[in-house]
């Protein structure tokens, strides 16, 4: 397998790994499977927004939108 096929592999299987982790936790969290449904679909759309914060596109790193983009992704994870 080629380097970067690998390394493809490799970013799908930790991003699998991601999943799997807040399914686990949100299953802890809810009372029923319609409230993991929703809150697991919260928590996964805050991953993109929260990568956002750590490695935002060149000409969007603006405060304004990183402390808006924060309380967005912080409320998603309650």
């Amino acid at each position: 397998m080629s380097s970067s096929r690998a390394e493809m592999s490799h970013r799908v299987k930790n991003l699998l790994a991601i999943a799997a982790g807040l399914a686990a936790l949100t299953s802890r969290s809810t009372e029923t499977a319609s409230d993991m449904a929703r809150e697991l679909t919260q928590r996964l759309t805050a991953l993109g927004p929260a990568h956002d914060l750590v490695r935002p596109l060149p000409g969007e790193e603006t405060k304004d939108a990183l402390l808006g983009s924060n309380f967005s992704v912080v409320g998603a994870l309650r």
